[in-house]
C-alpha cells in the first residue's frame, strides 16, 4: 500500500485531514470531524493523519487519544516557504508533544538539518522527507543518517 504522502507499507495505510478545520473549534471538531477519523482508521492497519499547519494544533489533544492513529505528519502549511516555518528545528517542541503522545511525527527537512535534527527528536518515532538538491548530496545525506545510526 502507499499513501498520497508517498509512504509505503505492507499494511492497509492511508492519511487522513480535515483543513477545514482550522476554522472550527476543538469542541467542534470534537463533534464533527472526530467520530469519522475513528471509524476510519479502526478500518485501516497503519492511520495517519495530516497537520497542516499551526491552526491545527489546537485539535492535536484529540488526535493522540486516537488508538489507532499511529502517525502525524507536520507541514507548517501555506508558511512553509519562511524561514522560521519552514526550519523544522523550530517545531521541536511540537515534535516531542507528538511523539510523548506515542505517535511517530513525518518530518519534511532539508538535508543540511538532519544531523542535528535526529540529534534532538526521538529516532524510534520519526519519519524524514529529505530534499535533496542532487544525488551527490543525497547520498552524502544517506552516509550522514548511516554515521548517526539512523
Amino acid at each position: 500500500y502507499m499513501d498520497w504522502l508517498g509512504v509505503w507499507s505492507n499494511r492497509k495505510l492511508q492519511t487522513c485531514q480535515c483543513d477545514t478545520s482550522v476554522m472550527i473549534s476543538p469542541e467542534m471538531f470534537r463533534d464533527f470531524v472526530l467520530d469519522d477519523l475513528n471509524s476510519t482508521y479502526e478500518y485501516l492497519d497503519y492511520g495517519m493523519y495530516h497537520l497542516d499547519g499551526e491552526e491545527e494544533i489546537q485539535h492535536l489533544d484529540f488526535l493522540l487519544k486516537i488508538e489507532k492513529l499511529k502517525v502525524i505528519q507536520w507541514i507548517p502549511s501555506t508558511r512553509m516557504n519562511q524561514p522560521e516555518y519552514g526550519d523544522p528545528l523550530n517545531w521541536l517542541e511540537l515534535f516531542k508533544r507528538i511523539q510523548d503522545g506515542g505517535k511517530s511525527v513525518l518530518i519534511y527537512t532539508p538535508y543540511e538539518r538532519v544531523d542535528e535534527l535526529m540529534q534532538k527528536v526521538d529516532r524510534s518515532k520519526v519519519i524524514l522527507d529529505i530534499t535533496c538538491p542532487d544525488v551527490t548530496v543525497a547520498r552524502k545525506t544517506l552516509l550522514t543518517l548511516d554515521r548517526i545510526g539512523v
